[in-house]
């Protein structure tokens, strides 16, 4: 606010103007996930702020599978000035670089070494998973907030890095994760636990009706992984009598996959189909494929903490087993509870009901907005 007096006529007035703030201007740098990287964009600009992106939104808002975001910043200026710096692909961008290429037909950098005078125009520089990253870019990084999101997914000895760095003020961390710190002793610890929430938000993923008998699973580079593509022949083997439809990017050699669809076929797919098999990702706390499953109020089927592979795994701590859903230990536990289910509409849509208000009270963006508001806040910021 800005105060000026004014007389006239003898009287005295006071005049009070009010200054149009500046916004907050963030550097995104991308990760190679190209769902983590909309859901973020997506929650930034609905708190208002200004950001730009170093990969899947940087040429173009929104491409492939990647919706549309409101409020596109990225601009020619900015591309010119992120070619002046050095940009490469880490071991696992190149590793999962075909199932990126499938949704959004792009190849990103997600490692960087950022110029000085290119991160003096940010306020706050938003790095995702790899701690070496910001490491490589300490030097020019002094005196700006730096967030780094974390998924249950590093390497344990960066969180001795990660508390390192947060013991030194120089990054706040974002855990999406409350259960990461299960994984080792040595957990760097957290300046706030903010899920991933579902893209694009809960109001386009829902109307489950299971009016086929199919099961449907939703899974990237599914024969990247063994046991996990054991386990699903075995159930699919003691449900014979129903569908199996299995999509996904990176499958294009897996005989057991559909394919890839792109998202409005997947809602209708979800929305058709009686039950949903969760297989998780190894290593992962947490998958898109469930948080949509459950944000949709479909009947869901999950493999457990052994069969998913995760020793942050959040399924059975997040939600209740009978009530929000069905959690298998053993593929032949999950067989069951798919031919339960194939029998028992009534159940379907018992599990419906609960699985959509919990996870909506968990995932669901409005909350996970107000969360970024908060720790946005905590900073210094008044959002």
């Amino acid at each position: 606010m800005e105060e000026k007096q004014l007389q006239k006529n003898g009287r005295i007035y006071l005049i009070v103007y009010k200054m149009k703030k500046s916004k907050i201007k963030i550097l995104y740098v991308e990760f190679p996930h190209h769902y983590l990287a909309a859901d973020n964009l997506l929650t930034l600009s609905n708190l208002g702020l200004e950001w730009y992106s170093t990969g899947y939104y940087l040429d173009e808002n929104g491409s492939g599978d990647l919706p549309k975001i409101s409020t596109y910043y990225n601009n020619d200026r900015f591309r010119k000035e992120l070619k002046k710096c050095k940009g490469w692909k880490s071991d696992l961008n190149n590793t999962v670089e075909e199932r990126i290429k499938t949704f959004t037909e792009k190849k990103i950098y997600d490692k960087w070494k950022f110029t000085p005078e290119f991160i003096k125009q940010f306020d706050i520089v938003f790095f995702n998973h790899d701690i070496n990253n910001v490491i490589d870019n300490l030097e020019v990084l002094e005196n700006k907030i730096v967030i780094f999101n974390t998924f249950g997914m590093g390497v344990i000895k960066d969180e001795i890095k990660i508390g390192s760095l947060r013991a030194l003020k120089k990054i706040v961390r974002v855990s999406n994760n409350e259960f990461e710190k299960l994984r080792t002793n040595l957990y760097g610890g957290h300046d706030a636990i903010i899920h991933g929430s579902v893209v694009p938000d809960e109001q386009t993923i829902k109307n489950w009706n299971g009016n086929k008998q199919q099961i449907c699973t939703f899974s990237n580079v599914f024969a990247s992984d063994q046991k996990r593509r054991e386990h699903f022949i075995r159930i699919k083997q003691r449900c014979s009598e129903y569908i199996f439809l299995l999509y996904g990017s990176g499958n294009e050699n897996e005989p057991l996959s559909c394919g890839f669809v792109n998202m409005d076929e997947k809602i209708k797919i979800m929305q058709n189909s009686r039950v949903h098999l969760v297989t998780g990702t190894p290593g992962s706390s947490c998958t898109y494929s469930l948080v949509e499953s459950m944000i949709m109020g479909a009947p869901v089927v999950c493999y457990g903490q052994k069969m998913w592979q995760s020793q942050s795994y959040e399924p059975s701590k997040l939600f209740s087993h009978g009530e929000d859903i069905l959690i298998g230990e053993t593929p032949e536990e999950c067989s069951d509870y798919i031919n339960l289910l194939m029998k028992d509409k009534e159940l379907c849509q018992f599990l419906s009901k609960n699985a959509r208000k919990k996870a909506i009270s968990i995932y669901g963006r409005v909350n996970i907005i107000e969360k970024w508001r908060n720790l946005f806040n905590s900073l210094g910021f008044n959002l």
